[in-house]
């Protein structure tokens, strides 16, 4: 039994450790598909940022001062109802993979709005992904990755005209990748 169960819990494990990174992407568009909705359904743009260097904690808001620090919009007079803001994690041992260049093409390095590489950092740690705006669009094409050490990663494309979100498997991931 204990050879048995030598053999079946290391197994078990890494099926479930596929599960929760995909279980990871389908929170992340979630939460996109929740900032899009809000800001059609408000008349403001929504933010979804990612907190760097831990590249774990996400967090969807408007895009206004009042939640973020480096925000261009005010908060403006609005109704007294709830604003929508959520911050969570991925689950355990799932993280974010910075691709680089593809979340800045096309976006003056020094511009507000531009996402920063993993190695900055604004003075309330988050790092803009993707804003959505009331007319269902969003700022850039975004590609991310979720990744657990020796699973596959799951990729997400979300197209900024349509936003319209893409999934798809990419290789294994070694635990060598920042």
């Amino acid at each position: 039994l204990v050879i048995l169960a030598g053999v079946t819990i290391p197994l078990i494990d890494s099926m479930y450790t596929d599960v929760k990174v995909e279980a990871a992407a389908d929170l992340v568009r979630a939460r996109w598909a929740e900032a899009r909705s809000r800001a059609i359904e408000e008349g403001r743009p929504y933010r979804f940022a990612i907190r760097a260097p831990n590249m774990v904690e996400m967090k969807v808001a408007p895009d206004t001062s009042e939640f973020w620090s480096d925000s261009v919009n005010e908060p403006g007079d609005r109704d007294d109802s709830p604003v929508f803001s959520l911050e969570e994690k991925l689950p355990k041992d799932v993280r974010f993979v910075w691709n680089g260049p593809s979340f800045t093409a096309g976006l003056p390095s020094d511009s507000a709005d531009a996402p920063m590489s993993d190695s900055s950092s604004r003075a309330d740690g988050w790092t803009r992904i993707v804003t959505f705006y009331p007319d269902g669009t969003c700022s850039e094409d975004v590609e991310l990755t979720l990744a657990s050490p020796g699973t596959r990663s799951v990729r997400l494309r979300l197209r900024a005209l349509t936003g319209s979100v893409s999934l798809s498997k990419g290789d294994v991931d070694r635990g060598d990748t920042p």
